[in-house]
């Protein structure tokens, strides 16, 4: 599998990974906010800490989500205007791919 098959694989794990985070989570927190309602004192307390460390949990992964779409449009962005920004300043396909950047990627932006 090259480079950017893999990568856009793994992509698609992490974007899979944090929804699922997200989703079980969410009903996790909805159980402890029923708990959370009928405790008292210490054990209220604990719950409510519990309750913090999930909703902590839920923001990470939105926010992962959320740089796996800057990244997508990112892409999409290069795509769109790498190869006249490379023909303008004579960037060579061996600078691109020294860059890190995958001849898949670069063939899609018509540059190879």
């Amino acid at each position: 599998m090259g480079t950017a098959a893999s990568g856009a694989a793994e992509q698609s794990r992490q974007r899979g990974r944090a929804e699922r985070i997200i989703e079980r989570t969410t009903a996790k927190i909805a159980e402890l906010d029923a708990i959370i309602a009928s405790a008292d004192g210490v054990a209220k307390l604990e719950k409510l800490g519990d309750r913090r460390v999930l909703l902590d949990t839920v923001e990470k992964s939105r926010r992962t989500l959320a740089t796996l779409d800057d990244f997508d449009v990112l892409e999409a962005e290069f795509l769109l205007h790498a190869k006249a920004f490379g023909d303008a300043r004579n960037i060579p396909l061996s600078a691109w791919l020294e860059a890190g950047v995958s001849r898949k990627v670069l063939k899609s932006a018509g540059i190879v």
